[in-house]
């Protein structure tokens, strides 16, 4: 069932995506997809979430999942878009070019609520 529904979910964002590429066709300006990564992912808090919900597994669990599919749904339809992941990582790490930017996701990002 969750297959089920995570198949129609991506179909639906294909179909949005594709709603607005046509959109932006016919009013003859660009359209620009961009990728905002998981923070989860820049910033390694896997252990964070198996630690804070104990019965998951981590062989169960591919975080990049949706990103991936998301690019698939991108580059199938020849929709230009702008993966941010790797500044997003480099800001993480203190080597972007942009150290100024500021803290995109605050202090909260990582509070997970404890369901155990």
């Amino acid at each position: 069932e969750i297959a089920k529904d995570q198949k129609r979910a991506y179909q639906i964002t294909e179909d949005l995506l594709n709603n607005f590429q046509k959109l932006s066709d016919k009013n003859k300006s660009k359209f620009l997809a961009v990728i905002i990564p998981e923070p989860m992912n820049i910033y390694n808090l896997h252990n964070e979430f198996f630690k804070n919900y104990a019965r998951a597994k981590k062989e169960d669990y591919d975080f990049l999942k949706a990103e991936k599919q998301l690019k698939e749904i991108l580059e199938k339809n020849k929709i230009a878009y702008l993966d941010l992941s790797d500044e997003f990582e480099k800001y993480a790490q203190g080597k972007s070019e942009y150290p100024d930017c500021g803290n995109i996701f605050g202090d909260h990002f990582c509070d997970f609520p404890d369901f155990n």
